[in-house]
């Protein structure tokens, strides 16, 4: 899937339409360690919240479509501590949305991505890097 292939704009999360998403997600490639941190957090506040008193978890419907950009930032082989730290930080929020879609029934489409992203990471775990 390619970023030009979801209709952002159609989509919504915590701040209102979508059409910013891809501008996060590209900003995760940046060189810039303060461009990438910024563009982590935007992702985080924005594509689902987590309400620490409860444990509940909100998601939108951008959601399922960023897992897959996501997992691709995660999978990216580097040789950068901080990159390598915002990875970490993105592998665990993808555990999180699986945790979140079993626990609070959230749609199908998001226990799919997060499946197939978390599958391909299990192995990667396991086995190491191809």
């Amino acid at each position: 899937m390619k970023l030009g292939d979801v209709d952002w704009a159609k989509l919504s999360h915590a701040g209102g339409p979508a059409d910013d998403v891809p501008d996060m997600i590209l900003a995760l490639a940046d060189e810039d360690p303060e461009v990438r941190a910024s563009a982590v957090d935007a992702l985080l506040e924005l594509v689902f919240e987590y309400d620490e008193e409860t444990g509940k978890v909100t998601l939108f419907d951008c959601t399922p479509h960023v897992v897959p950009f996501i997992a691709a930032f995660v999978d990216r082989e580097v040789d950068d501590e901080a990159f390598e730290d915002d990875q970490a930080m993105l592998s665990d929020v993808l555990v999180h949305l699986g945790a979140a879609s079993r626990d609070h029934g959230h749609p199908s489409a998001l226990r799919d991505a997060v499946a197939a992203a978390l599958e391909h990471h299990a192995s990667w775990a396991l086995d190491g890097p191809e």
